[in-house]
């Protein structure tokens, strides 16, 4: 055993291999089995610990202790009592180093980690715990204390926290509470260190709940509290760069407010401290700690001493409220106030006793800040702060100030006649009006009882009710008197609404107040809440002020948030009545226009008032039986029942759709923010969601079915076709008389994209949702929904072949492609998942939209290719939508792989290059061709179909050779394949797949960069720039720059002069700019090419500005200002003529601003001069 313990020379001064835990293990072992003793290890320790000459050494020696006493401790192995008293002794001694021996200051955190350890064996007495803190109270009144690292002072304070946990009724004795105190203090008295404050504040805050009483009793409190409160408030100025385990700023506050509030002894100390320190600091961030630490105090102290305080409190607290220099510092002050009162609160003295020392707290501020009004009436305002803080703090303090302040309120306004003095009395007035607001909340059911505090306390505002509706109803009339009659001025001066201010004040302060009384339960019946509304509800009709607009809606949406019956029976009739009959669509109809346009605001407010917030559950107010929603889309509902009523009354006029078409916009976005609504009151953990009233019925299926049933659909028999002779069928929209094509676009693309709405919610699901149920009822229903628009067809009609029918739009006509754009919203609504539920053959439906998109079908004889049918723009448009949704949503393979989608597009491309075809492609019919080939290929990149993704581009690269304009045409479509997208988006539960630019990037890019080194006439060269622009527009910079910078910069050099396109021209001008700011060094070597470009454009801009647009003559300015910023004189000097020369092009250009980005070039080179030295 003797050959396992190694020498301890090794510990000190260890080999490369060394390993502690052998070594340690040796000796473990040997003192396990008696061969090897702590007398012995006192031996072999003692050379290295009394080297003078080698300080480190020591430690490291030093260092072995607490490593093996821990080891010890861990086997469960004992050592003599004698043994450990006699380590502790000698450990003690290095601590006091009563006789200054320099090598015992060395490897004191070591020393102390060996005491530690031991101190966690069961041989460790309190007398042990005594001499252990009597030393280290020895050393702390040493100079060499402070010298010593933070990191060992954290460990004596560790240490002298951890005895004191567990003895600390040994040490009352011994050294006594004064010597601990003292040797606390000692130790504490230079430190900084935010390690060891994290330490020393937890230790007096035990010592203070300990020895309170003794603190108190032998007077020694001060000198404690003296001791931590200096560091009051933390400064980070005055503490050392904190290692990785230190506590932070906001942790040592956090401790240091746990020390002052431990115990009330300190209470006296502290609020005298506290205030002294408000008084005399300047900065608002101090004066806010200050105010936050007294907020803690109030609330943490005896009442016995905030009673003591609560004047002196008062005293101070007062001005930094009136001052109001700090809005945070006033609230804070406030919140110190309400502290107070609500500590005070709490002697059980009954709401009448006016001699508590609430009330006379309370009485002694209301007489201050009565006499505060007497200079001037703007002290109401802070002054009902006050009162607002003190009346939230009890029932006590509500029913005293109500009892006491109201009456007085009331006099004052009888002896004011200014219009904005009696504006302050109303926002004094009204903060007292939030507190009772606040203390009756929530209330659901407003005829059940209060109790016994509640019946009181409103019994006091009761009292005041005749004195409170005098007040208000002045003030209403008031701003009437004043605005109501100047509302019909069309020309109202700036400077009038400007010095309107305090008039505005006080119509605002009584909506303001007349709101929380129509809130607060019982105060008024409910015919005079109605009135009331009524009464804001005309403010908001005639007020010219925006401020007041908005605190009107504010209110209103308030009061329709708790109180349902109001919005449905007062506020939505009342703004309802501002709606007229009939708004015309005739040009000539005088005054209609500006009608319609304050009809929209009239909806909007509407909007903002009933779908602010989620209606709350009130057993007075249940949901109509009409809807399925739960509670929550209560005042939603209300507002669409009206909007779809006036809805049936519009339309059939047949001369007021834009009057109908604004409802329907109305109640887009009326949906769009409810759903909102929803969204955020389903993502805080407060709401439950109450369960709908019909939960088979999804809640907005109303809107839809009342929609759709006012565009009367229903079957016709089509036209006959000279290639059949079967009798076809098809839906359509019924015909609106008087519209023109772009207000029927409109009507029906918004009923379309309120379904899209309504189907993509988070409230419709695979079970509520009214297309999939209608379209599982085979029974009653032979076809889908998308086809029939949810009609059961008429006589005479084969419903079970309207699906084939309906699809089919290879030549119209426009009422069933009309008809189709529904269904195509409704394809775009629909989960990917549920595509059988639809009950559509998709992959013939795409066949037919392309053919009908083209005005040519590939798959028919050749005589009855070409279809001749008009459309609307919104019914062509709707095809390219079908046909990306089919593409990117739907899997539809066709059984004749001759017959896919891609295939048959390639027998279109052939046809329309075909120089011998029978019926040739017409242009146009060849342009939407390209059209729907751009589209696919967008649809089937988005959701990266690796089958579909390559043969696609491939086709759109051949298009750029076809001839003039074809192959311009095509470089320009590729647009189309990168672009945001309306209906292919994650929201319509498409594949929209985040890498598919960087897959461009990738693999499309360079091919036609290849190309267009290839090419060898100008023609093809300019396509191939225009369609790689195209792609770049959507590309982030960075990407392209840091991984093909070398591949792209001659292409977006050359792009910058590119023949053709000037919005090509303008995406490589920006993407230059981007080149020279994140790769100045590889543009470098082309600067005389740049520059030239730069030329080129600004000065055939005075020749043919059309030529070279606004957009693209600044951003040319802009790559010269980035050239500035980024190239010094070496760089740039040689250019400089022709620089001067640009920059004086953009000076005089045409346009203004041109010309003003042109003299900012001229400033910044003026400065680029200075700087350059010339």
């Amino acid at each position: 055993m003797a050959n396992d313990r190694q020498d301890l020379q090794i510990w000190v001064n260890p080999p490369e291999d060394f390993d502690r835990e052998i070594f340690l293990s040796g000796y473990v072992n040997e003192l396990e089995l008696g061969s090897y003793r702590i007398v012995d290890l006192f031996r072999d320790i003692r050379p290295y610990v009394e080297n003078d000459q080698d300080l480190l050494g020591i430690a490291i020696a030093l260092s072995f202790l607490p490593q093996l006493f821990k080891r010890l401790l861990s086997g469960n192995i004992p050592f003599l009592n004698s043994d450990k008293q006699l380590i502790l002794k000698w450990l003690c001694q290095r601590i006091s180093n009563d006789d200054d021996n320099p090598t015992f200051r060395a490897g004191l955190g070591e020393v102390v980690e060996a005491i530690s350890a031991i101190s966690d064996s069961e041989g460790f007495t309190g007398e042990n715990a005594v001499e252990v803190v009597i030393s280290i109270f020895a050393l702390g009144k040493k100079m060499e204390y402070k010298d010593l690292k933070s990191e060992t002072r954290a460990k004596v304070l560790r240490l002298v926290q951890k005895l004191f946990e567990r003895y600390e009724l040994r040490f009352n004795s011994r050294p006594g509470v004064n010597g601990f105190v003292t040797g606390v203090v000692d130790l504490a008295h230079f430190e900084k260190s935010p390690e060891c404050l994290g330490v020393l504040f937890p230790l007096w805050s035990n010592i203070s709940k300990t020895w309170g009483s003794e603190l108190q009793s032998k007077k020694i409190a001060e000198k404690a509290f003296r001791s931590f409160y200096r560091y009051f408030p933390i400064d980070v100025q005055r503490n050392y760069a904190q290692p990785p385990v230190a506590p932070s700023l906001k942790q040592l506050a956090h401790l240091l407010e746990e020390c002052i509030t431990s115990n009330s002894i300190f209470a006296d100390f502290a609020f005298k401290a506290l205030l002294e320190n408000l008084d005399s600091v300047q900065s608002a961030g101090t004066k806010l700690e200050i105010l936050e630490m007294l907020l803690s105090c109030t609330s943490k102290y005896e009442i016995a001493i905030v009673q003591r305080w609560a004047e002196e409190l008062w005293k101070n607290l007062k001005y930094e409220i009136w001052q109001a220099e700090n809005e945070q510092v006033v609230q804070t002050s406030l919140n110190v106030l309400h502290a107070v009162s609500k500590t005070l609160a709490t002697e059980d003295d009954g709401l009448d006793n006016s001699q508590s020392s609430l009330i006379r707290f309370i009485n002694k501020i209301g007489i201050e800040c009565n006499g505060k009004t007497q200079d001037s009436m703007q002290w109401l305002i802070p002054n009902g702060r006050i009162f607002h803080a003190l009346a939230t703090s009890s029932p006590r303090a509500l029913y005293h100030i109500t009892k006491s302040t109201i009456p007085k309120i009331y006099v004052k306004w009888q002896d004011t006649p200014l219009a904005k003095e009696k504006g302050y009395i109303l926002v004094s007035l009204n903060h007292i009006l939030k507190a009772h607001h606040g203390y009756y909340e929530p209330v659901q059911n407003w005829t059940q009882m209060f109790d016994q505090n509640k019946s009181k306390t409103f019994s006091a505002l009761e009292a005041c009710h005749n004195e409170i509706n005098s007040m208000y109803d002045e003030a209403i009339q008031l701003s009437a008197d004043q605005w109501i009659d100047r509302k019909s001025s069309v020309d109202v001066p700036e400077l009038y609404l400007n010095t309107a201010k305090y008039e505005d004040l006080l119509v605002k302060s009584a909506i303001e107040g007349l709101a929380l009384l129509v809130d607060i339960p019982r105060f008024y019946p409910e015919t005079t809440r109605a009135k009331v509304v009524e009464s804001i509800l005309k403010i908001h009709a005639t007020t010219l002020h925006e401020g007041t607009r908005l605190q009107c809606v504010s209110v209103l949406q308030d009061i329709t948030t708790t109180q349902p019956g109001l919005w449905t029976n007062t506020i939505l009739s009342g703004l309802w009545a501002d709606i007229p009959h009939q708004i015309s669509d005739a040009p000539d109809s005088a005054g209609d226009f500006e009608k319609l346009n304050d009809t929209i605001t009239a909806f909007e407010t509407m909007v903002e008032i009933g779908c602010h917030e989620v209606g709350r559950d009130n057993i007075m107010y249940q949901p109509s039986d009409l809807f399925a929603g739960s509670v929550w889309h209560r005042n939603f509902d209300a507002l669409m029942r009206m909007l779809l009523l006036k809805l049936d009354e519009v339309l059939p006029s047949h001369v007021q759709y834009e009057f109908a078409n604004a409802i329907l916009i109305t109640i887009s976005k009326a949906l769009g923010k409810f759903e909102d609504c929803l969204a955020t009151a389903r993502s805080s953990p407060l709401n439950i969601e109450p369960p709908p009233q019909r939960p088979e019925e999804g809640p907005y299926d109303y809107i839809v079915t009342h929609l759709y049933k006012s565009l009367h659909p229903e079957q016709r028999r089509h036209q006959r076709w000279q290639h059949t002779t079967e009798i076809e069928w098809f839906t359509y929209i019924r015909h609106f008389p008087n519209s023109s094509e772009r207000q029927l676009d409109q009507l029906v693309q918004t009923i379309g994209e309120i379904t899209l709405q309504v189907l993509r919610s988070k409230s419709t699901t695979d079970e509520n949702n009214f297309l999939l149920r209608w379209n599982a009822d085979t029974e009653n229903n032979d076809c889908s929904a998308l086809s029939s628009l949810f009609t059961e067809g008429i006589g005479g009609c084969d419903m079970l072949r309207m699906d084939e029918w309906q699809m089919d739009v290879r030549r119209g006509p426009d009422e069933k492609c009309l008809a189709n754009v529904l269904a195509m919203y409704m394809v775009a609504g629909t989960r990917p998942h549920n595509e059988r539920e639809l009950r559509l053959d998709f992959h013939n439906a795409g066949l037919y939209m392309m053919a009908g998109y083209i005005g040519f079908d590939i798959r028919a004889r050749s005589e009855f290719r070409e279809g001749n049918f008009d459309c609307s723009p919104l019914s062509r448009q709707s095809m390219l939508w079908y046909i990306q949704l089919i593409v990117n949503k739907f899997t539809s393979p066709s059984e004749d792989p001759e017959d896919s989608h891609l295939d048959v597009l390639e027998r279109y491309l052939a046809e329309a290059r075909s120089v011998t075809a029978e019926v040739p492609m017409s242009p146009e019919r060849r342009e939407r061709l390209m059209q729907v080939l751009a589209h696919y290929t967008a649809a089937a990149l988005a959701a990266f179909k690796d089958p579909l993704m390559n043969p696609c581009f491939n086709l759109m690269i051949d298009c750029l050779e076809d001839p003039a304009p074809f192959g311009l045409i095509a470089a320009r479509l590729f647009r189309v394949i990168l672009a945001p997208s309306k209906i292919l988006t994650r929201e319509n539960f498409c594949n929209v797949r985040s890498v598919a630019p960087l897959w461009v990037l990738t693999k499309i890019v360079p091919r036609l960069l290849r190309k267009w080194r290839a090419a060898d006439d100008e023609y093809s060269q300019a396509n191939y720039l225009i369609a790689l622009s195209t792609l770049l527009e959507f590309i982030n910079p960075e990407d392209y720059i840091s991984d093909h910078s070398e591949e792209l910069l001659p292409a977006i050099l050359e792009g910058t002069s590119v023949r053709g396109d000037a919005s090509a021209r303008l995406i490589y001008l920006k993407a230059l700019n981007e080149f020279i700011k994140l790769d100045r060094k590889a543009v470098e070597e082309h600067l005389f090419t740049v520059v030239n470009s730069l030329r080129n454009l600004l000065q055939n801009a005075l020749n043919d500005p059309t030529n070279n647009p606004v957009k693209c003559r600044l951003a040319a300015v802009d790559v010269l200002k980035t050239m500035m910023s980024s190239y010094g004189k070496d760089e740039l000097n040689m250019f400089r003529p022709r620089i001067e020369q640009q920059i004086h092009l953009a000076c005089f250009d045409l346009s203004a601003e041109v010309r003003r980005k042109g003299q900012e070039a001229h400033t910044l080179w003026s400065v680029w001069l200075q700087t350059m030295g010339d």
